[in-house]
C-alpha cells in the first residue's frame, strides 16, 4: 500500500500577499491619517478629510488674528448660515435644526427632547452608539436594538422598523 508524502509547501495553503482593493479608491489620500493603519472611528475623534483641515485652519487665523471682532461680527450669521445649509442638504427644516457640539450632545438632545417615560421604548441600531444606550439608561428608557444593513449602495430606510413599533 502506498501512502501519499506531502511536503509543507503542498499543505500551505497559498497566501495572496496582494493588498486588498481599495473599497473608495483615493479615499486614503482625503486624509492625514498614518497610510499604515486602517482607521475606522471617523466619528470617535476627530479625524476629518484635508480640506477641512485647511477650513479649519483659516478659520483659526482668522480667529487669532482678531478674536474679539471674529467672536462679535458676524459668527451668529456664520453660524446661521451653516445650520441653513446643511438643514437645506438633509432636507430638513431650516428652523427646526441645529448645531451641537458632537453626537453624543445631539443624542441628548433629542431624546430629552421626546415624550418618553421610565419603562418606554427606543429603537436603535445593532451596531449601536454608546451615547444613545447612556442617554436612555439614563432616563430609564429600554433599548431594542435592530439590524440595519450597511452595505455600499444600500437606499432602504430605517423606515422598515416602523413594522416593530410598538406602543411603548
Amino acid at each position: 500500500m502506498r501512502t501519499a508524502r506531502h511536503t509543507r509547501a503542498q499543505r500551505t495553503p497559498v497566501r495572496d500577499h496582494r493588498p486588498a482593493a481599495e473599497p473608495l479608491p483615493g479615499a486614503r489620500l482625503l486624509f492625514s491619517l498614518d497610510p499604515s493603519q486602517s482607521y475606522l472611528n471617523h466619528g470617535g475623534f476627530g479625524a476629518v478629510p484635508v480640506p477641512v483641515q485647511r477650513a479649519q485652519q483659516r478659520l483659526r487665523d482668522e480667529m487669532e488674528a482678531s478674536p474679539h471682532r471674529f467672536m462679535t461680527r458676524g459668527l451668529t450669521d456664520r453660524l446661521a448660515h451653516t445650520r441653513r445649509h446643511l438643514a437645506g442638504f438633509l432636507g430638513a427644516d431650516p428652523d427646526g435644526s441645529a448645531l451641537v457640539a458632537n453626537a453624543t450632545t445631539g443624542v441628548a438632545l433629542v431624546l430629552h427632547s421626546l415624550d418618553l417615560s421610565r419603562g418606554d421604548e427606543v429603537l436603535t441600531a445593532e451596531s449601536g452608539y454608546g451615547a444613545v444606550d447612556f442617554a436612555c439608561d439614563a432616563r430609564g428608557l429600554r433599548r431594542r436594538p435592530l439590524p440595519l444593513e450597511l452595505t455600499a449602495g444600500t437606499t432602504r430606510s430605517p423606515g422598515r422598523w416602523s413594522g416593530r413599533l410598538s406602543r411603548r
